[in-house]
């Protein structure tokens, strides 16, 4: 149940970045370090360790930063996104190819920093953002399953490991 900790903490610190994504120049700033961050400070697995270390708190701080910064102004930010749909998916292509590398020679640590992680990150963005802008322009309604999952998805978000790792 390491996670709950994890979520408590990205509560608390919501309306601290809701008031950064306000402040605009000086916001953006400490907005784009918070998304950033995840390419450095690795997320440590913890699925047999009952730990959290901060770099957990770190690298979730980050995407979660990403969704308050694209939900402040989506459908501006989805039009930049298709703007650049192109690269966003040679992104996840391009990722899914270095971390198919990365598992196969086993190569991961370097120094502090997991390249494995620091690639899923840019290809769970990358794909967010193509998912995102197709689910935009593509369905006028969700369709009911995608609703019911959505509904559902927090209590799914607590299973995960579960289904994952058990």
């Amino acid at each position: 149940y390491w996670y709950l900790p994890v979520l408590f903490f990205l509560f608390l610190v919501t309306p601290i970045v809701d008031f950064l994504i306000s402040m605009k120049k000086i916001g953006a700033f400490f907005l784009v370090i918070m998304i950033l961050a995840p390419l450095f400070v690795s997320r440590v697995q913890m699925a047999f360790d009952y730990i959290l270390p901060i770099e957990s708190f770190i690298y979730f701080l980050g995407a979660y930063a990403l969704g308050i910064g694209l939900g402040a102004d989506l459908n501006r930010y989805l039009d930049w996104i298709k703007s650049q749909l192109k690269w966003f998916i040679a992104i996840a292509v391009i990722t899914t190819g270095i971390l198919f590398y990365l598992f196969i020679e086993k190569i991961n640590m370097v120094g502090f920093v997991s390249l494995q992680e620091t690639f899923f990150f840019l290809q769970k963005m990358a794909i967010a953002g193509v998912v995102l802008v197709w689910m935009r322009d593509r369905l006028n309604t969700p369709p009911k399953w995608l609703d019911r999952f959505a509904q559902d998805s927090f209590g799914i978000y607590f299973i995960h490991g579960y289904l994952v790792f058990g």
